[in-house]
């Protein structure tokens, strides 16, 4: 074991441990949660006016199931096969979809087998299949799913995605489990597991904002916040149950341009 002090993009990074990984022969930094999220969060290496407007215009989310652990899946899911590529290429190539503002995330099928849609608030059952793309793709912007599919309102009034995507940026996969276990401990103790569900994803934009959250709320509505803590979690939680937002963290919402984010965080007292 050796230590060494590193300096990356501003950080100062100190008594960090290589290990000697002998099956491959080379050398593999390890970086602990605590540590990392320590260091990211409270150097000021991040700037929070950077966080309004941060999300880009779309109208559609679609959450998809795939097998695996967000914390091991390869830095691009669409590149696994199966049916988040096939998703991928079509909305980048089939131009009947290239334009109309559909978002594709991957979640943990040990959480959910269903996919999920907003801000339709649908679970949409079966096992989606390749072959399924161009009619789901096709529902979803014609409003007509339950024509070729099996969908039913969602039961819970609320929805958290914490992006832990860890080979896509150290990041996420620092800040998000954290806060994915936070989140659960204090809905239990509040009593709330059966109204709110939380979901660990892959990368949907703008891990330097790490820890990323999104909160669906029953109106479908979805608030996307960054640089969120474990001490956030309270008051994240009680803004979402009050229909709230909460401004200090807010980066923006599905369905608004980045005029209209900065808009509304001004009516809602925002000074930067």
């Amino acid at each position: 074991k050796q230590w060494y002090q590193r300096r990356v993009r501003g950080f100062e990074f100190a008594s960090m441990p290589l290990l000697l990984n002998r099956s491959i022969g080379s050398v593999q930094r390890v970086i602990s949660s605590p540590f990392l999220t320590k260091r990211w969060l409270l150097t000021g290496a991040f700037k929070k006016d950077q966080l309004l407007g941060s999300v880009d215009h779309y109208k559609y989310h679609l959450f998809v199931p795939i097998e695996g652990n967000p914390l091991v899946w390869p830095p691009k899911v669409e590149k696994m096969g199966g049916i988040v590529e096939k998703l991928d290429q079509e909305l980048k190539h089939n131009e009947k979809f290239n334009n109309e503002g559909i978002r594709v995330t991957a979640i943990e099928e040990t959480r959910s087998n269903k996919a999920l849609l907003f801000p339709q608030r649908l679970s949409i059952s079966g096992g989606l299949k390749e072959q399924d793309v161009t009619p789901l793709l096709e529902g979803i912007v014609s409003n007509s799913l339950a024509k070729t599919f099996t969908v039913e309102p969602l039961k819970e009034e609320f929805h958290v995605f914490i992006c832990c995507h860890n080979n896509r940026d150290k990041k996420c996969g620092n800040c998000g489990p954290p806060l994915v276990q936070k989140f659960e401990e204090e809905l239990t103790k509040r009593g709330l597991s059966s109204r709110v569900a939380v979901y660990r994803t892959s990368h949907y934009g703008g891990h330097r904002f790490a820890g990323n959250v999104i909160i669906f709320n029953q109106e479908g509505v979805g608030d996307w916040y960054g640089y969120v803590k474990e001490e956030d979690i309270p008051i994240l939680i009680e803004s979402m149950l009050e229909g709230k937002t909460y401004i200090n963290l807010w980066r923006g919402r599905m369905g608004l341009s980045k005029e209209q984010q900065i808009g509304f965080a001004s009516l809602q007292g925002y000074s930067g």
